[in-house]
This record gives structure tokens, sequence and C-alpha cells, in this order.
């Protein structure tokens, strides 16, 4: 069972985020009211943001993803987001989505790009699954240095030119960005 496996932790991290994130989910928020179509979250945890995805005016239908193996928080996120169509997948690992190629209008990774060593392959099949006009949304921890937050992150995001030089590497376009003091949040396309 992984540190993000429990109902205690899941419900902790989503109340310190909620918390000391406040300004940064305000940002994600609007980001999200531009969303349309059929989003999916990767790294849903307990479904907060998720619900609010699937609230958004133009989604049509939202389904999250996380590697998280506990029933409690899949309940939790069940739950707390009866009656809005959700789709919820927990304990799914590795970096390969489930969908059809050109399939989703938006994708949305709130903290999960640090967690990797390297986004390359699960970028990759973002560009697979995303339509050509669709949005990537992602929000990184802006970090003096690598775990100063969380000690599994794996990449440091000091500044919006290192979210831009990964995601421009991987075959993603920045065309919103907002930088503040803890957080980096863009919006990207598909580079063509």
């Amino acid at each position: 069972m992984g540190y993000y496996d429990s109902l205690y932790i899941a419900i902790k991290t989503e109340m310190t985020q909620r918390i000391n994130r406040c300004e940064e989910l305000r940002i994600l928020r609007g980001f999200v009211q531009g969303l349309s179509g059929i989003v999916i979250e990767i790294g849903c945890n307990a479904g907060y943001l998720t619900g609010e995805i699937a609230s958004a005016e133009n989604v049509t239908r939202t389904i999250g993803i996380d590697t998280n193996e506990s029933v409690a928080v899949a309940m939790l996120a069940k739950i707390r987001n009866l009656g809005k169509g959700i789709k919820f997948l927990y304990g799914v690992s590795g970096t390969r989505i489930t969908a059809d190629n050109e399939s989703v209008d938006g994708i949305v990774l709130s903290h999960v790009l640090e967690h990797f060593e390297d986004p390359a392959e699960i970028l990759a099949d973002l560009r697979r699954v995303l339509k050509g006009d669709g949005q990537l949304v992602v929000a990184v921890p802006k970090e003096k240095y690598l775990g100063e937050f969380t000690p599994d992150h794996k990449i440091l995001f000091g500044s919006l030119a290192d979210l831009e030089r990964v995601l421009d590497t991987n075959g993603f376009k920045v065309v919103e960005a907002r930088e503040i003091a803890r957080a980096i949040v863009v919006v990207a396309k598909i580079a063509t």
C-alpha cells in the first residue's frame, strides 16, 4: 500500500491543499471552466476537483483516475459526487490511459507530473488520447529544491520556464499560464 492509499492521508492531503493552495485552486477552477466535452482528471484523489470539473457548464462527461487502491477513498469520491455522473477508476498504475485515440477533449493533472522521473511516457499517452483541439491543464508545485513540499517529488519545477520546457519537449505548447508563489498552472495544447 502506497503513501496516498489510506483514507486518512487522502483527506489530510486534500484539506492541506485546499487551505494552502487557495489561489492555485481559484486559477485551476477558472481554467477548468474553459473545458468542454469529455474530461479526464488524472490524480483525482478523493474527487474534490473532479466534482468541480463535472460541474463546469460545457463538460459532458468526467472521469477521475487515481493510483490509490483504498476502497474508502473511492467511496468518499463517489458519495461526495453523487448525481454528477462521474466515472471513477482507482488502483490504476502505469502511464497508459484506457481511452481511444483522440477521444478526450480535456485532461487535468493537478500535482501529478512532478511524481514522474521521466514524464515522456505519460505525456505521449496524453497526446494520444487528447483530441487535436483538446486542452491539457497542468498544475505543479513551484519548489526551490526537489521535495521542498513533499519528499516523493522527482522533477523540480522552479519556474514556468521549467514546466514549459518539459511540455514543449513532449509535444505540447503552453497557451495560457499563471505562475504564483507556490505553484505553476498552465493550459497547453498539442503542438502542431
